[in-house]
């Protein structure tokens, strides 16, 4: 049996804050997902797009696993 998760993001909770940790710097990063009903597959896709589109000197991608019901975002 397949879990279906749906996710709803409005104005109040579409705001993901991402910092990084380097060597010598600490950068914070704010992406805004648009509004709107996801459910895992088009909120990976849409967080991707996110990712892509920032002009960041790092890349983020996200992984979901269906076992442990958890995103990864791997830097």
């Amino acid at each position: 049996m397949k879990a279906i998760s749906f996710y709803l993001f409005d104005s109040f909770n579409n705001t993901l804050n991402v910092t990084v940790v380097g060597d010598n710097s600490t950068t914070t990063q704010s992406y805004t997902i648009p509004v709107g009903n996801y459910d895992t597959s088009t909120l990976i896709t849409q967080l991707n797009a996110l990712f892509t589109a920032a002009s960041t000197p790092y890349t983020i991608t996200t992984t979901y696993n269906a076992t442990t019901l958890k995103f990864k975002f791997v830097v």
